[in-house]
């Protein structure tokens, strides 16, 4: 009833996992918040692994092969592990896709998910489906993944799922989209959920899209903080609180290209300082209260 691409990033780190469906129960159900109990179709747990399950997979069962991976197996091992620990009339009806912090992958595809059903597994990446038009959806999606190596990971993952749509996807047609992506560093870390769309891909793009726009600010702000925290000093910062937030920012890269900044420190308040550019309420703003941010940035 799915057809999902789980995949890691060897470049950034990344964990992702991009589905879309014609069964729009998927991306109702809720996200587990540490709280309560477990009950969801993926996790993506940073620098741990990314785990989908679909077709008829328990809803607990992705947490029990996180679990395993927590405990230092491998994507293959913990899914191997977490599948004995389910009677096999069960786990037959399971569709399983991990990938873990290492980019080792492992999957599962039981007998009962209802034709066409499959995965197909490559270097840090899993494609899977049930209830797909045939083996050519899962082949046109490895393919797709294979030749946008370069790209970041959630435009791969869309691609990927644009080219497998695009092959037939789901043969019932398509009606949802889930795209989730988080990094190591908790720079990205973001989740968009799209229900009972008639063009849930294109809708889940635009939703990507507005957040590269808004977030993306954000990431940048966090960076250059961080390397404006290592060099100048509180005094420092307080005496900027009078200027706006374009011309203090300014003053700090030259502060910091005096005291002989990283070049990396330097390029992070480049990319904000041209982010800012195209933002003129945020940076007319004055720097007072952004100082106070500041501090908090360890």
């Amino acid at each position: 009833m799915t057809l999902s691409v789980t995949a890691r990033c060897s470049r950034t780190g990344q964990l992702g996992v991009a589905l879309s469906s014609f069964d729009v129960l998927l991306t109702f159900l809720p996200v587990f918040d540490g709280h309560e109990s477990p009950r969801f179709f993926s996790l993506v747990v940073p620098d741990l692994g990314a785990v989908t399950g679909q077709a008829n997979t328990l809803p607990t069962f992705q947490a029990a092969v996180i679990g395993h991976l927590r405990s230092g197996l491998n994507a293959q091992t913990a899914l191997d592990q977490a599948l004995s620990e389910e009677a096999e009339a069960v786990r037959d009806g399971f569709q399983v896709a991990v990938v873990d912090a290492a980019g080792d992958t492992a999957a599962f595809t039981g007998g009962r998910p209802d034709d066409w059903r499959g995965h197909r597994v490559g270097a840090g990446w899993v494609a899977a489906g049930n209830i797909l038009s045939g083996e050519s959806v899962v082949n046109a999606v490895a393919e797709a993944l294979e030749r946008s190596e370069e790209s970041a990971l959630d435009e791969r993952l869309l691609i990927a799922l644009e080219a497998g749509i695009a092959a037939g996807g789901d043969r019932r047609g398509h009606r949802c989209g889930y795209l989730r992506v988080a990094s190591p560093d908790g720079a990205v870390n973001f989740e968009i959920r799209v229900h009972e769309h008639a063009r849930p891909l294109e809708e889940l793009r635009r939703l990507r899209d507005v957040y590269h726009v808004e977030g993306d600010f954000v990431t940048l702000a966090l960076s250059a903080s961080r390397a404006i925290r290592e060099v100048v000093t509180d005094d420092e910062l307080d005496a900027l609180g009078t200027k706006t937030v374009i011309d203090a920012v300014i003053a700090l890269r030259s502060s910091l290209a005096k005291r002989g900044a990283a070049a990396e420190s330097l390029t992070a308040i480049d990319r904000l300082l041209s982010a800012l550019a195209a933002r003129p309420e945020e940076s007319q703003m004055i720097f007072g209260p952004i100082i106070r941010m500041l501090a908090s940035v360890s």
